[in-house]
């Protein structure tokens, strides 16, 4: 809605251009005109629009109102406000916004409110509200912005119940699928283990192709489910975190690989946010794997993390020595089971994927900036 507004507030200052001279003076037609215009835009904006007096009586209702809310203009003209259709605009959370919150404020935006309405059902709204200063003569009005998001919130729920289904159905697959799997790579691994050398080459060969796919079968699996789960929401929630904190926990399940590559991983300060501490721990592994993954022959990995502050947001940056990524593959790095140095570097190609999804469940985006040979640096953003 509030995109709404600034198109409204632009179109009015581009109208009202036309009846300024280039002096800056107004013609005479100046005030009815505009007064014109912005009844006009007010009455075709989709979204249900009031125009509200001080003492909070309907001055103006647009045609948005009307096929929303079922109020005839002409019924809610000088109405208060809470007395609009029989008195079912007595909303307690819309009282405490009109008289609380924007008399100090001289706006609010963003208030999402759900109400039971006799006549049409229970509406989600979402409203945004703006006091209009005029000439010193004149008391102030109220710009009323009420978008109905019912039908989104149905969708957003619908969305919900079936990421749980989904969920859910890749926890049973995966649990039923593993088992048999493991039962016959582990058979196999008897079968090398006892006829190795014993029978032909040929067997001992198709032996070890048995225990090889097996092993990367299962391996599938746990990443496909670890895609499949890694925005689930956790048992106690968002909760305040240190990045600190879950970057060392990360960096210990790691311990072992980074001692076997003699990879440095080292950080500056990080900040504290809100979020999932599972899915930020993954995040920050999968992160650190793909860089010592693709260190460059011969030389020892180093990774470092670093923070910048911003507005509202703080971004985590990801620095590696790697072999680095040509900038036509940027975006294809994050798409699932894409994997650019094909069979010659061990991985399912799973791993940037999960971390995308998880930075984007927190509200954040990820991207990488690299050249071919210089190493890489995956940035990701999570609001304050």
């Amino acid at each position: 809605m509030t995109f709404i507004t600034i198109s409204c507030s632009r179109l009015l200052r581009l109208q009202i251009a036309k009846f300024v001279n280039w002096k800056g003076r107004m013609t005479s037609g100046f005030i009815e005109d505009a007064e014109l215009i912005a009844e006009a835009v007010v009455d075709t904006i989709h979204e249900s629009l009031l125009i509200l007096d001080a003492d909070l009586r309907v001055k103006l209702v647009n045609r948005g109102f009307h096929r929303t809310f079922h109020v005839r203009s002409e019924a809610a003209k000088n109405c208060l406000v809470y007395e609009l259709g029989n008195g079912e605009w007595d909303i307690p959370e819309l009282r405490r916004l009109l008289e609380d919150i924007l008399p100090n404020k001289s706006r609010f935006d963003g208030f999402e409110v759900s109400h039971d309405f006799p006549q049409i059902g229970q509406k989600v709204m979402m409203l945004n509200a703006r006091k209009l200063e005029r000439r010193e003569s004149q008391a102030p009005l109220i710009l009323l912005a009420i978008e109905d998001i019912t039908e989104r919130k149905k969708a957003e729920d619908a969305v919900r119940r079936s990421n749980a289904e989904l969920s859910d159905f890749a926890h049973v697959v995966a649990h039923d699928l593993q088992a048999p799997i493991r039962t016959v790579t582990l058979y196999a691994q008897l079968l090398a283990k006892k006829y190795k050398g014993r029978l032909d080459e040929s067997a001992d060969e198709m032996i070890r192709f048995i225990v090889e796919g097996g092993a990367e079968v299962i391996e599938l699996i746990r990443s496909l489910l670890n895609y499949a789960v890694s925005t689930e929401s956790e048992p106690e929630g968002r909760e305040p975190l240190s990045l600190q904190d879950v970057f060392s926990r990360a960096v210990e399940n790691l311990r072992l690989l980074a001692e076997e590559t003699k990879a440095e991983i080292t950080s500056d300060s990080l900040p504290t946010i809100t979020g999932y501490s599972a899915q930020l721990i993954q995040l920050f592994q999968n992160l650190i794997v793909n860089a010592i993954k693709y260190h460059k022959p011969g030389i020892a990995p180093r990774i470092h993390v670093s923070a910048t502050e911003n507005p509202e947001e703080w971004r985590i940056s990801v620095q590696d020595n790697g072999v680095g990524i040509a900038p036509e593959n940027h975006r294809l790095v994050f798409a699932p089971r894409k994997r650019l140095q094909g069979p010659k570097i061990s991985g399912l190609g799973i791993g940037l994927a999960t971390c995308r999804k998880v930075v984007g469940h927190h509200g954040g985006q990820l991207w990488v900036d690299s050249e071919l040979g210089s190493g890489a640096t995956f940035h990701f953003t999570l609001p304050k």
